[in-house]
């Protein structure tokens, strides 16, 4: 009895842990879709809103710059403003919590820009993004872009 005891408490406690990294991705996951969101319509100023002050960001996309801090990073974004339209999409993302203030997701990704004059150009690649918990607000504290070989 004492053993099916222990096993039934190991079991309500990993699953209880579980669960709380579940609602924990939720959260991360939850607040990067609407940034991103924002981001494809266009709503920069709401897209920053998600970026931590020492953001750090390695393109990958259009330039293999690293970009450090949020200030040069939006510099960056709103350079975008000069194409008719902006798209990125996230594909196959996998997000992984390590406690209750860190979440990393991979993910693969396709950004496509169209051009005033209607040319298209589309890149595809992988990605690496790390959200942090500050004061309860998720925000992205490191962007990793990089092509496929």
């Amino acid at each position: 009895m004492k053993i099916i005891g222990i096993l039934i408490s190991t079991v309500f406690l990993t699953t209880s842990a579980i669960a709380q990294d579940t609602a924990v991705i939720d959260q991360a996951r939850t607040a990067l879709e609407k940034g991103i969101a924002e981001f494809n319509n266009g709503n920069y100023q709401s897209y920053f809103t998600i970026l931590h002050e020492d953001l750090q960001a390695y393109a990958g996309v259009y330039t293999p710059l690293r970009f450090d801090g949020k200030v040069s990073w939006q510099d960056f974004i709103e350079g975008l403003g000069d194409f008719e339209s902006v798209n990125y999409e996230q594909r196959g993302a996998v997000y992984r919590s390590f406690g209750k203030n860190i979440v990393l997701c991979n993910a693969y990704f396709v950004f496509t820009t169209k051009a005033e004059n209607g040319t298209t150009e589309t890149q595809t690649g992988r990605e690496s993004t790390t959200l942090v918990n500050v004061n309860g607000q998720w925000l992205v504290a490191n962007f990793h872009f990089s092509p496929i070989f």
